[in-house]
């Protein structure tokens, strides 16, 4: 099956009759496209496999970011926003139980635990099956409650976690109680306790099967001593991230799509495919998870072929589906680790070797090549064009034709870019711009307070607009770019950051903790790489589409190494600048000097002149601080209450809404539009069939 064939069958996947669908009653409306798939495999799930004593609940999120009624933001999770599935699993295999898909408050619960709160009736439903069978549950604050574990232990099913000292039936003595560090206080009421243990913050604590017994641990060179059910919940509370943990390398899909009920299909897929691996393990296999996953695929193909044969002549003996697997190198690990491709006399490389996923991450048959060596389809141009407007040339008596009444299916333009890709030649006139000054604001005698705009052909921008999008799509589905990035990319983009930083700022008021932020601008980041390739790619195409993707493939080694040294901070990053969030100013302080290092290795420097700091204390006196923070001997400015920074054009600081009611504020605008090099017609159009004058 070639790769737009399977496309093309995914597209048009369907797994219920929509004619016969009666929304009164069905048993979950919001999931009738996918009910049927998720009721099977949990019924499989469940048949399969009798789960070990130690079972934990806990939430995963599938990513996506579509319009959705009852999508999720969890802030701590990686992918922040999507589909949330509560999940029962074996603690220490990862093994997938039960799945319940959250969809608002047609949440499918059992009715008879609905005296309950959301949480509880979650962690009832789920463990239902398993109740009076003496497994032991373990869960973390969001479910465990006094409440709850009275009814376990009525079902004979003990648990223990983490606990909210808020909930009901928690006495407020434990509330009030003040403790010094490495002490630990209990209640207890029939067979529930509820501790509390200072470590370097409090920890809260119930279960109905510990007690305030400690353990002797080695902390580096001393030993210390730690509550025994502190390392059984270390020890059992992983098993939902193992599984995400293990399913992120090998996602069947990782391409953007439009329709929910089919990203949750693959992602029960992928849940499917994990459980069998560990069964697989269960029973002593010794094959790593790529292997296996490999063998599947030979299986499935084996077994599910279809055994036509459209030719004419002879009919194979022995047909045999995975004659061509070792001609074709299925697990690809010969091939070579780059994608090279050209644009007239300018070399695009990009390394395609995950960081992350180690030996297994092999260069394999996954669509990577097809998205470059592919050719262009007239539907890629199509959606470029109808991004732009129709409008002609003050600049000439008569009007210049826009490219879609010339052109309407973007046929012609189609068989010129594909010409264009399998020649590896562009014409000459598409090599030619004019570069023109937009002022940013400050002392104008200063050429760094100028913008430079290049006004280049629009069939090229076209051009290089489709190839943009086709290596954005391959940067999303293989996890080319650290999730921290955002410039540059579509969607949300830099107002998702800011809008986690708004969350962070709420967050840290509400808890009355302080909140440090460093925003930090990088000095000509796109004219400073190293020489090489991508540098000269950026260099020769200037403002093309393509650069900044290139720019964020080039600079995304650094922002993960950074992330993987500083486990204490947070990064957030648009584009070429890099904002930093702590806990204090001293632990914000040390990380410029890091990332300065890190940014070296690209030939780029930080610019004290346009990076700036925020500081918010929580605690009384609540308020913003003018606190002095440096880069190398210089100050960098603090945003005070009020201010605020733009970063790819989009306002950042604690009030990122810029006010344009008033009159000096368009006034403003216009000034600029005014002072550039930009005569009135480029100004309002920027898609014609043929090019103003153009200069080397």
């Amino acid at each position: 099956m070639s790769h737009r064939r399977f496309w093309l069958l995914q597209r048009y996947l369907h797994f219920s009759d929509n004619a016969a669908f009666d929304p009164q009653n069905h048993e979950c409306p919001k999931l009738v496209k996918v009910w049927p798939v998720l009721k099977h495999l949990n019924e499989k799930f469940s048949e399969t496999v009798t789960p070990e004593r130690d079972v934990t609940i806990d939430e995963s999120l599938m990513l996506f970011k579509g319009r959705l009624g009852w999508k999720q933001f969890i802030p701590l999770k990686r992918a922040r926003f999507g589909v949330e599935c509560f999940m029962l699993c074996e603690s220490i295999s990862g093994y997938v139980w039960s799945i319940i898909i959250y969809t608002g408050k047609d949440t499918i619960l059992k009715p008879e635990y609905s005296k309950f709160c959301f949480s509880s009736q979650i962690v009832l439903t789920m463990m239902e099956p398993l109740l009076h069978k003496g497994y032991c549950l373990t869960i973390d604050n969001y479910y465990s409650s006094p409440e709850l574990a009275n009814k376990l232990v009525s079902c004979r099913t003990d648990a223990y976690g983490t606990l909210n000292l808020k909930r009901k039936e928690v006495p407020k003595e434990m509330q009030k109680k003040k403790i010094e560090k490495e002490e630990i206080t209990a209640f207890q009421r029939g067979k529930v306790t509820v501790m509390k243990w200072m470590d370097k913050k409090k920890v809260s604590l119930l279960s109905t099967i510990h007690n305030t017994e400690m353990e002797q641990i080695q902390v580096r060179s001393e030993m210390k001593e730690k509550p025994k059910i502190v390392m059984d919940y270390n020890n059992t509370m992983g098993g939902v991230d193992r599984m995400d943990q293990n399913l992120k390398s090998f996602e069947i899909i990782k391409k953007r799509g439009k329709k929910c009920y089919g990203k949750i299909f693959f992602h029960i897929f992928d849940i499917a495919v994990w459980n069998s691996y560990v069964v697989y393990r269960k029973n002593g296999g010794k094959s790593t998870q790529l292997e296996f996953r490999l063998d599947l695929i030979d299986r499935v193909i084996e077994k599910c072929h279809s055994g036509l044969n459209f030719h004419r002549g002879r009919p194979g003996s022995e047909p045999n589906p995975l004659r061509l697997t070792e001609t074709f190198n299925v697990c690809g690990t010969s091939l070579r680790p780059d994608i090279t491709a050209r644009v007239g006399n300018n070399v695009f490389i990009v390394d395609v070797t995950c960081p992350f996923e180690g030996n297994d991450s092999a260069f394999s048959s996954d669509g990577r090549v097809d998205d470059f060596e592919s050719e262009l389809t007239p539907t890629e141009v199509c959606n470029d064009l109808k991004k732009k407007k129709t409008l002609r040339l003050v600049q000439t008596d008569s009007p210049i034709p826009h490219l879609r009444p010339v052109d309407p299916g973007a046929k012609v333009l189609t068989k010129i870019f594909n010409s264009c890709l399998r020649f590896r030649r562009v014409p000459r006139l598409w090599k030619l711009s004019t570069t023109i000054l937009i002022p940013k604001g400050g002392d104008l005698d200063m050429v760094s307070n100028w913008r430079p705009i290049e006004l280049s052909n629009t069939e090229y921008k076209t051009f290089t607009k489709c190839l943009a999008a086709r290596l954005t799509n391959w940067c999303e589905r293989f996890d080319v770019l650290s999730p921290c990035q955002k410039g540059f990319m579509p969607f949300d983009g830099v107002l998702e950051h800011n809008f986690i930083l708004q969350q962070s700022v709420e967050k840290t008021r509400s808890a009355k903790h302080n909140i440090c932020i460093a925003w930090l601008d990088v000095t000509n980041a796109f004219g400073s790489l190293p020489h090489g390739a991508i540098f000269d790619s950026l260099r020769s195409n200037g403002r093309c589409p393509l650069s900044g993707l290139l720019f964020n493939i080039a600079i995304d080694p650094v922002l993960r190494e950074i992330q993987s040294t500083s486990s204490s901070h947070q990064i957030l990053a648009f584009a070429d600048d890099i904002c930093l969030i702590a806990s204090s100013r001293d632990e914000l302080q040390v990380h410029p000097n890091e990332v300065q290092h890190l940014l070296g290795r690209l030939n780029h420097h930080l610019n004290p002149g346009k990076s700036f700091s925020y500081h918010f204390q929580g605690t009384t006196p609540v308020g913003i601080l003018d606190t002095e923070f440096f880069l190398g001997a210089n100050k960098a400015y603090s945003l005070m209450e009020g201010e605020f920074r733009r970063f790819l054009g989009k306002p950042v600081g604690l009030n990122p809404v810029p006010n344009y009611s008033s009159f000096n504020d368009l006034a403003e605008l216009g000034v600029k539009l005014a002072r550039s090099k930009l005569t009135p017609w480029q100004r309002d159009q920027r898609s014609v069939l043929l090019p103003l004058k153009h200069k080397t």
